[in-house]
C-alpha cells in the first residue's frame, strides 16, 4: 500500500503522513473490519489520554476527583474532540500526557536512567508513526523544555549539561525510531508544493490562527453552531479550547486567587503516591520549601498557558513583532498551539478543584459573581435578539437608521452576511432557542451552590461528566456505517475505460478541504449532500470503490500535477474547460451535481492510461505498486504510462531494467523496442525501506540497551 494509483494519478500514500500505516494501533487493528476498527481505536485513546492526564495530576499529590476532573476536561477538550476529523492528531495527542509523566518522574530523580530514557523515546517516537508531524513535533519539544525546566530549577549547571546532552540524544534516536515514516515524507515534501514559500507562505499559514473573536467559545462551544448556521471563521475544527464551564472556572479561580490556597506537601516522589497533608496557606508566610518547589513546577505550566496562546493568534502574533515564525511549517497551523493551552487549563482545573475547599467563602463569592456577569449578559443577548428582527430594512426603526434605515446604506452582498449572521445567532450563539446555551447556565449556577453542599465534589464531577459528553458527542455529525460502505449508484453508469482503470474520473465537488465541508455553510454536507457527493464519487470516495480519480484532497500535494490541474479550470472552479488538456490526462467522464440533486456524467474522449506509440499496450495484470503490460509494436516505439513520475519507480522489458524518463505533463515513459515484449514497472520506495531498516535496528538497539541495564540492575542487586 506504499503506492495508491486511484487517487492524484497515482500517489505514494505512506509518505503523505495521513493514514499512519506503521501506526502500531492501527498496524493491529486493521485486520478487523472499518466498522470495528475505527470506534476501537477511538475508544482506546480517548481512555488512554485520560489516564495518562490523571497519572500526571497525580504527580502533583492532588485529589483523586481533581485527578479525574483534568482527566476529563483534557480527554474530552473541543481540541482533542474536534480533530476526529484529523484522525492523526487525535491519535497522537493521546500520548501527550504519558509524555509528561514520564518526563516528570525521569527529571525529577537525581540521575537520568537509560531504561527511563529508552521508555521516552518510544513515547515520542509511537506519536510521529501516526501520521502527524507538526504535533508530535511541538509535543516533543514542550515535554523536553518541561524536563530542562524541573532540573534547572535545583541542579547546577553542569547537571544541566548533562541534561542537554540526554536531550540531544533522546530526539536523535526518537528520529532515528520513526523513520520509516519521517523518510518518504521527507523525500515527498521536497516536491510539494508546500516546501515553497508560494504554495505555503506565511499568508495561508495565518489562515489557521486563532482568532480573538471566538474568544465565547470558552463557555459557549456552539456560540457560532456546528451546523448550516455556523458563522465563524472557517476551519473551526482547528479552535477548540473548550474543556467544560466548571473545569474552566476552577482553572480560572486557581490562576486568580486558588494558588495562595495550594496544600503544603512534604516533597515529591516517584509513583502515583497519594496526598500527603493539606494545610490551608493563605499567605506566603510560613510555608515549606517543598510548597515552593510544587508552586515554582507549576508555574511552568502558566508560562506554557500564556505562551501557547499568543502563538495559536498566528498573524497576531507578538511574537511576530520579533521575527518569530514557530508555526510556519508543512503542516502549519498556529491554532495547533492550543493543545498546550488546553492542557495547561485542565491541570489548573484539578488544581482548582482541591484550593476550592481551602477557602469557601472567598471561592462561593467568586463564582457567584461570574454568574451573576454571564446571566445577565445571555439575558440582555437574547432582548437585544428579540428586538431585531432580521428583515429587509429591519434597521429603520433603530436609532442608527435615520430616515432610510441604516442597512440600506450597505451593499446587498454585506446585508445578506448581516442577515445570515443575526439570524444564526437566534439559533446559536447565547440564544435561549439553543439547549446548549444552558448548560453554561446550569454549570454557572450548579459551582457556588456545590460549595455548601454535601456531596458538592461529586456534584461537581457529575455535572461536568454531562457536560462533556454531551458537547463531544454532538460536536460531529453521524453517518450510518451502512451508508459509508454501500456502493454508489453512479458505479453502475461509468464508462468501461474507467470501470477498468484505463481512464479517471473528474469529480465536481462543491467545497474545499475537510475544514470547509464542516465549517462553511455553503458546503456543510447534510444526509442529502453527503449522499450526493458519494454518487458524485468525490476525491478519496472514488479511491474507496476502486475507481481511478485525479485529485489527492489532502497534504502534501505534487508541486507539478497543482500546476497542470489548474490550467483545467483557468476561471471556473471545478469545471474543465480545456477539453485537450483533460483527454491527455486520461478524463474518461465529468461528474457534476444536476437541480434535482442527481449525478450529471459527461463522458469525454481520452486518451489510454498505458499508450504505445504506433502501437498496442494490453494491461496483463495489476496490483498497487506493479503491473505488467503486453507491448506490440512493428518498429522501435516508447510506452507512455499515464500515472505519476516519481522516485522509485523501476521498469523491466523481459527483465532487463530500462531507464524511467518524464513524458510531457508529470507522467513515465520508456523505449520499448519493436515486437513483443513484457514490460514490468515495480514501485520500490528506497526511502521507505531504509526508513524501515533504520527503524528495526534502532528498536533492536534499544531493546538490547534495556535487557543490558536490566541485568546490570540484577546483578548489582545480587
Amino acid at each position: 500500500p506504499a503506492w495508491n494509483p486511484s487517487v492524484s494519478f497515482g500517489f505514494p500514500v505512506i509518505a503523505s503522513a495521513q493514514i499512519g500505516f506503521f501506526y502500531p494501533v492501527l498496524f493491529i487493528l486493521r485486520f478487523l473490519p472499518i466498522y470495528l476498527e475505527l470506534p476501537i481505536a477511538l475508544t482506546l485513546h480517548v481512555a488512554f489520554c485520560a489516564i495518562g492526564t490523571f497519572l500526571f495530576a497525580r504527580r502533583f499529590h492532588i485529589s483523586k476527583e481533581a485527578a479525574i476532573i483534568a482527566a476529563l476536561s483534557f480527554s474530552l477538550s473541543q481540541f482533542v474532540w474536534q480533530h476526529l476529523t484529523h484522525l492523526n492528531i487525535f491519535l497522537a495527542v493521546a500520548w501527550f500526557p504519558w509524555q509528561m509523566w514520564a518526563v516528570d518522574i525521569l527529571f525529577s530523580r537525581g540521575k537520568l536512567h537509560r531504561r527511563g530514557i529508552i521508555a521516552l523515546i518510544a513515547l515520542f517516537g509511537i506519536p510521529f508513526l501516526a501520521g502527524q508531524i507538526q504535533v508530535p513535533f511541538l509535543m516533543m519539544v514542550v515535554v523536553l523544555l518541561y524536563g530542562i525546566y524541573l532540573r534547572f530549577r535545583k541542579e547546577r549547571l553542569g547537571e544541566v549539561m548533562r541534561t542537554v546532552h540526554a536531550v540531544a540524544i533522546i530526539c536523535i534516536a526518537t528520529f532515528l525510531l520513526a523513520s520509516v515514516q519521517l523518510l518518504p515524507t521527507l523525500e515527498l515534501s521536497t516536491l510539494s508544493s508546500r516546501a515553497t514559500s508560494e504554495g505555503f507562505d506565511i499568508t495561508r499559514a495565518n489562515q489557521h490562527s486563532y482568532p480573538l473573536y471566538h474568544l465565547p467559545t470558552f463557555v459557549f462551544p456552539k456560540f457560532y453552531g456546528t451546523d448550516s448556521t455556523y458563522w465563524g471563521k472557517r476551519l473551526e475544527i482547528e479552535y477548540g479550547t473548550y474543556v467544560g464551564v466548571i473545569p474552566l472556572m476552577l482553572a480560572v479561580w486557581y490562576l486568580w486567587k486558588g494558588r495562595n490556597f495550594l496544600p503544603s506537601y512534604e516533597g515529591r516522589r516517584g509513583g502515583v503516591e497519594a496526598l500527603l497533608k493539606i494545610t490551608p496557606s493563605p499567605a506566603s508566610a510560613g510555608r515549606s520549601p517543598s510548597y515552593e518547589g510544587e508552586k515554582s513546577t507549576t508555574t511552568f505550566f502558566i508560562y506554557l498557558l500564556v505562551i501557547s496562546f499568543l502563538l495559536s493568534l498566528g498573524d497576531l502574533s507578538p511574537f511576530r513583532l520579533i521575527g518569530l515564525e514557530p508555526s510556519l511549517w508543512f503542516f502549519s497551523a498556529p491554532a495547533r498551539w492550543l493543545l498546550f493551552t488546553t492542557f495547561s487549563l485542565s491541570l489548573f482545573a484539578g488544581f482548582g478543584f482541591d484550593a476550592l475547599w481551602q477557602n469557601i467563602a472567598s471561592a462561593k463569592k467568586f463564582f457567584s459573581r461570574i454568574a451573576f456577569v454571564v446571566i445577565g449578559l445571555v439575558i440582555f443577548g437574547n432582548i437585544l435578539l428579540a428586538v431585531v428582527s432580521p428583515l429587509p430594512n429591519w434597521g429603520e426603526g433603530l436609532p442608527l437608521g435615520r430616515g432610510e434605515g441604516w442597512l440600506n446604506q450597505i451593499s446587498s452582498k454585506n446585508q445578506e452576511k448581516i442577515y445570515s449572521l443575526i439570524s444564526s445567532a437566534k439559533t446559536s450563539s447565547i440564544s435561549l432557542a439553543s439547549p446548549y446555551t444552558y448548560i453554561a447556565l446550569v454549570s454557572l449556577v450548579v459551582l457556588p451552590y456545590a460549595l455548601s453542599h454535601k456531596h458538592g465534589k461529586k456534584l461537581l464531577l457529575a455535572v461536568t461528566i454531562l457536560d462533556l459528553v454531551l458537547i463531544a458527542g454532538t460536536t460531529t455529525p453521524l453517518i450510518s456505517w451502512k451508508s459509508i460502505l454501500k456502493e454508489p449508484d453512479t458505479l453502475i453508469n461509468l464508462p468501461e475505460n474507467i470501470k477498468n482503470h484505463q481512464a479517471r474520473i473528474y469529480s465536481l465537488r462543491d467545497g474545499g478541504d475537510t475544514g470547509a465541508y464542516f465549517t462553511d455553510p455553503a458546503s456543510r454536507a447534510d444526509a442529502a449532500k453527503r449522499e450526493l457527493q458519494k454518487n458524485l464519487l468525490v476525491p478519496m470516495v472514488s479511491s474507496q470503490f476502486g475507481i481511478y480519480g485525479i485529485e489527492w484532497p489532502a497534504s502534501l500535494d505534487l508541486t507539478e500535477q497543482g500546476g497542470v490541474l489548474e490550467r483545467l479550470h483557468p476561471t471556473l472552479p471545478y469545471a474543465v474547460e480545456d477539453t485537450e488538456l483533460a483527454k491527455e490526462l486520461t478524463i474518461g467522464a465529468v461528474l457534476s451535481p444536476t437541480e434535482n440533486g442527481g449525478v450529471n456524467i459527461t463522458v469525454l474522449e481520452s486518451k489510454p492510461r498505458f499508450e504505445v506509440v504506433n502501437g498496442t499496450a494490453e494491461l496483463i495484470s495489476e496490483q498497487p505498486s506493479k503491473f505488467i503490460i503486453k507491448t506490440s509494436s512493428k518498429q522501435d516505439s516508447t510506452l507512455i504510462v499515464r500515472d505519476t513520475f516519481y522516485p522509485g519507480w523501476h521498469a523491466y522489458v523481459d527483465g532487463a531494467e530500462v531507464p524511467i524518463q518524464k513524458s510531457p505533463l508529470f507522467f513515465r515513459s520508456i523505449p520499448v523496442p519493436a515486437g513483443e515484449h513484457v514490460v514490468t514497472m515495480k514501485y520500490v520506495p528506497k526511502m521507505l525501506y531504509v526508513g524501515g531498516i533504520v527503524s528495526l535496528v534502532t528498536i533492536g538497539l534499544l531493546i538490547i540497551l534495556s535487557i543490558k541495564k536490566a541485568g546490570i540492575d540484577h546483578r548489582s542487586h545480587r
